[in-house]
């Protein structure tokens, strides 16, 4: 059985009334998702005097160099007008960085010095890369 191209009038107006092409597609997406804020977390070395954002979480380092302080800028006090906004601190070095299952440059480095050895390199000419490519 062979598929056939259906045309005509009828699909036609379908097609351009009710159907969307994938540009319309990715611009109605994009749309809907700059409604949203892309940055949840923002790590500072202090809190920012102004500039603040409503709903980030300010990450602070401590003096723990493996945890952070978190801080949101949000409203404090509702029953003045305009509102009084103000840190808020939900989150007291609870947000700790856990690197124990990273490897470290001096690792990386040596693990790549050993798997690179000189004598497996072997010099190739312009002409010989042109026909590997090829």
């Amino acid at each position: 059985m062979t598929a056939k191209y259906v045309d005509g009038p009828g699909l036609r107006y379908f097609r351009d009334t009710y159907c969307l092409t994938a540009t319309q597609i990715n611009t109605l997406i994009q749309a809907a998702f700059s409604q949203y804020k892309q940055d949840i977390f923002t790590v500072v070395s202090a809190l920012p005097q102004s500039g603040q954002q409503e709903g980030i979480m300010y990450l602070v380092p401590t003096n723990d160099p493996t945890k952070l302080d978190g801080y949101i800028w949000e409203i404090v006090d509702d029953t003045t007008t305009p509102p009084t906004y103000g840190w808020k601190h939900p989150v007291q070095g609870q947000a700790q960085i856990d690197l124990s299952n990273y490897y470290t440059k001096t690792e990386v480095d040596t693990l790549l010095s050993a798997k690179l050895n000189a004598a497996d390199l072997v010099p190739l000419t312009n002409a010989e890369i042109d026909q590997i490519m090829v």
